[in-house]
């Protein structure tokens, strides 16, 4: 999980359609962007990423990007500005976030942490994300309160299980 300033928009990626005949598999509010190129432009699509220092995979016509990298190529009028917040699976603009959903993102660390499913270098990355994103929004929109950690997913709701059995364990 993380953070991101911005993300490339819609009309950023219909640019590099137009541009580079690209099929997008994976693009817009995806934390990894997977492009399909024809054979006639992955040279001149390759040297762009290149002369902009984008970091990404290659395999033949196949292009795997994250989004951090992606925005290196675009003018501000292809990017959307404001906070994000990523996931393996999807990217979260934090101003549609439900107060639950922001306060799960705090939660998360305590959680994390306690069964030992983090590294500390990993903790601190989280941490430093959730203050430039996921508290800040939390401060303007919902006066900073943080809501009980409430799963939303059969994954979620394992760990939480877990933590809990973990804290009524170490209560005795």
């Amino acid at each position: 999980m993380g953070r991101q300033d911005s993300i490339v928009s819609e009309a950023g990626f219909s640019l590099l359609v137009k541009k580079f005949s690209i099929k997008v598999s994976q693009g817009y509010l995806k934390p990894w962007v997977v492009l399909y190129l024809t054979e006639d432009t992955v040279k001149g699509f390759r040297n762009m990423l290149i002369d902009n220092e984008v970091v990404y995979t290659f395999d033949f016509l196949k292009f795997e990007i994250l989004q951090t990298e992606l925005v290196k190529l675009f003018a501000d009028k292809y990017l959307e500005k404001g906070r994000f917040w990523h996931t393996r699976d999807k990217i979260f603009k934090c101003n549609q976030m439900s107060q639950q959903q922001l306060s799960n993102c705090v939660n998360y660390l305590e959680i994390a942490l306690s069964l030992n499913k983090m590294s500390a270098s990993s903790a601190e990355e989280y941490l430093d994300d959730l203050n430039n994103s996921i508290v800040l929004e939390l401060e303007e929109r919902f006066d900073s309160e943080v809501l009980d950690f409430f799963p939303a997913t059969k994954l979620e709701k394992q760990l939480f299980e877990e933590y809990l059995k973990l804290k009524k364990s170490e209560a005795k």
